[in-house]
C-alpha cells in the first residue's frame, strides 16, 4: 500500500496464492485505488479483484474470473454523539470464488460464487480508545451443493473494538 503525503491518495496493490486439494495454485491480483474528496470528507475507492488458475471441475466449471468494489465514505462532522462519525456505502459486481478479502484477511474458500452485493456501514468513535461499527449488507451467491442454487445471504452485524 502506498499512501501519498501531498495529496489524498492511496494506491494498493496485493497478490494472493491459495492450494486446496485436488487443485493447482490459485492466483488472485487485486489493485485499489482510493482517493479523497471535498477536503477528504469523502473517499471513494475503487478494487478490482483478477483470480486466475481456478480448477473448473472445483470452481463451478470457471477457471478465471473478475470482480470490482467501489466503496464512498462520508465523514461527518458531529454536532451530536448518536451522530456517526462515518458512513460507507458499498457495491460488489462481478464474480468472485476461493477468494481472500486482502483489508480483513479473510480467506473465502467455499465451493460458492460470490455473484456481488451491496453494504452500508456506520462507524462511532465512542471515545479515543472505543470504537462501534454497525453493518447491513445483503450478498448473492451461486451453489451446486446438493442441486444448482442461487441464494442471497443478508447480515446485519456490529462490531465493538477498544484500543489499549
Amino acid at each position: 500500500t502506498w499512501l501519498s503525503h501531498s495529496h489524498p491518495l492511496k494506491i494498493d496493490l496485493s497478490l494472493a496464492s491459495s492450494k486446496y486439494a485436488n487443485t493447482s495454485p490459485i492466483y488472485q491480483l487485486s489493485s485499489a485505488v482510493a482517493y479523497g474528496l471535498n477536503d477528504s470528507a469523502d473517499w471513494l475507492q475503487i478494487r478490482g479483484y483478477a483470480i486466475n488458475n481456478l480448477t473448473p471441475s472445483e470452481a463451478l466449471g470457471l477457471s478465471s474470473i473478475h470482480a470490482i468494489e467501489t466503496k464512498i465514505t462520508h465523514f461527518l462532522d458531529r454536532t451530536s454523539k448518536w451522530l456517526p462519525t462515518s458512513i460507507t456505502v458499498g457495491l460488489d459486481r462481478g464474480k468472485r470464488i476461493y477468494w481472500v478479502d486482502m483489508a480483513s484477511q479473510a480467506v473465502n474458500n467455499q465451493p460458492m460464487v460470490n455473484e456481488g452485493g451491496e453494504n452500508i456501514t456506520a462507524a462511532w468513535q465512542l471515545n479515543t480508545q472505543t470504537h462501534l461499527t454497525l453493518q447491513l449488507s445483503q450478498t448473492r451467491y451461486y451453489a451446486e451443493s446438493v442441486a444448482a442454487h442461487r441464494f442471497k445471504l443478508g447480515s446485519l452485524s456490529t462490531q465493538l473494538a477498544f484500543a489499549w
